[in-house]
């Protein structure tokens, strides 16, 4: 889960660096932006999340001097861990809002795709009317010339 989340946040335009496996204190990822810093614990499976996730992350807010702290599942959380990360400003992502991001992010990559592949059409477009205008030119040139040369004949 951290490796997709990793990618995820990329794409939204964080830096996003993986904290060591061991020694991370509880935090799984961190993110800058800007100035700004948040420290990530992901949480997979699929029991819902306890406070203890909740002690970690805000634990793990003061030792990497961020700014933010976020615990991220594919499942839910526990009513205690909610209001303890209420108490604590501790940003809870659950099922729902991870897909949620995941969509919007999906949407602003498709939107982005579409904008990249019609720029290289209208690229490609005034390309092939400038060349249109070159080899206009030189038909009239070489009807021109065509023209001479049949006076000439008759003459």
């Amino acid at each position: 889960m951290t490796e997709s989340l990793k990618e995820l946040f990329e794409e939204c335009g964080y830096e996003v660096n993986l904290t060591p496996t061991t020694g991370d204190y509880g935090a799984d990822l961190v993110l800058k932006n800007g100035d700004s810093k948040i420290v990530v614990q992901a949480k997979g499976g699929e029991s819902p999340i306890g406070i203890r996730a909740i002690q970690e992350i805000y634990t793990a807010k003061d030792l990497y001097e961020a700014q933010e702290a976020w615990v991220i599942t594919n499942s839910y959380f526990t009513k205690s861990a909610e209001e303890a990360a209420r108490k604590l400003n501790v940003k809870l992502f659950n099922k729902l809002h991870l897909m949620r991001i995941i969509n919007q992010v999906s949407g602003y990559n498709a939107i982005l795709k579409i904008k990249k592949e019609l720029y290289l059409v209208e690229e490609t477009l005034e390309k092939l009317r400038t060349r249109e205008q070159e080899l206009l030119k030189e038909k009239k040139a070489l009807e021109e010339r065509l023209s001479e040369i049949e006076k000439k004949i008759k003459n």
